[in-house]
């Protein structure tokens, strides 16, 4: 297991951005494996696209977009800056979290039903509202944390770590079709 820390390390100091999408991904993997078997109960009716889907989300949107805002974050509120990790989170919570989880959202309708603007709509008018309380329930903390005593290097492992449960329950949240979509 040191080993693979050891392992690890070494590719997070060269390759952060790639180590952080491989990571990423894996990680909403197991919350879509997470959701579909143990909150949806789907066992054998397991949807693949939907698994490969979530891992394309992680790898090639969640962890590019998370890298970058960490790095900017970083530059934006330099260690000096007296109650940093809270001016973080604040600023986090404010601009990053309702536009990454409504990108998030749009993104994975989309996949899942094609470049189809009114189920995007309707995926955000019902959804959105919701998943947005529920993120200022559980973020601020886990981001508070996180700013204030996780190095920079590990925030987006520390908040993928937090993200399996969070990523099952909005992977969840993100593929039920509410009843007001089923009418339109």
């Amino acid at each position: 297991m040191a080993t693979l820390w050891v392992k690890y390390n070494q590719y997070l100091s060269s390759h952060p951005l790639s180590t952080q999408m491989v990571s990423t991904g894996f990680m909403f993997l197991m919350g879509d494996i997470i959701s579909q078997q143990i909150v949806e109960k789907r066992k054998s009716a397991h949807d693949l696209k939907r698994s490969l889907r979530s891992v394309c989300i992680g790898v090639l949107f969640a962890a590019p977009v998370l890298h970058n805002w960490f790095v900017r974050l970083n530059i934006w509120f330099p260690e000096t800056v007296k109650f940093r990790g809270l001016k973080m989170m604040a600023v986090d919570q404010t601009l990053m979290a309702p536009v990454f989880l409504a990108s998030f959202m749009s993104i994975n309708t989309v996949l899942a039903n094609g470049p189809n603007v009114t189920a995007v709509t309707s995926k955000l008018q019902h959804d959105y509202p919701s998943v947005l309380q529920t993120n200022y329930c559980v973020w601020p903390w886990v981001q508070l944390t996180n700013f204030s005593l996780v190095p920079i290097q590990y925030r987006l492992m520390f908040v993928n770590s937090v993200a399996l449960f969070w990523n099952t329950y909005l992977l969840w949240k993100s593929n039920t079709v509410s009843h007001r979509s089923e009418t339109v």
